[in-house]
């Protein structure tokens, strides 16, 4: 995107390794990079400030459901979806 300064562009991607990838193809097609710290893209949505979510879904063996439990709630994640797909798999959904 455009700034303020003609030399100057603005990237956005969705988490570092996307953003890391980006910089490393500009960097390889020649161009000069100063990289600030990332940050969170903010919208406005009905006078509501808004930021991005991941949704996670994973399909898991029932008898490993715990330690995905205790991971994703780590991070803060909050259980959409939980169900049993059959021949001994769980489906989680986190947001």
């Amino acid at each position: 995107q455009p700034t303020d300064q003609p030399e100057a562009r603005k990237v956005s991607g969705r988490g570092e390794l996307h953003l890391s990838i980006q910089i490393e193809n500009l960097r390889r097609e020649g161009f000069e990079l100063h990289v600030s710290k990332p940050e969170d893209i903010v919208k406005e949505v009905d006078g509501v400030k808004c930021e991005p979510f991941e949704r996670v879904q994973i399909d898991v063996p029932e008898e490993h459901t715990g330690i995905f439990f205790f991971f994703f709630f780590f991070f803060f994640f909050f259980l959409v979806v939980m169900s049993n797909t059959g021949y001994g798999q769980t489906r989680i959904i986190f947001h």
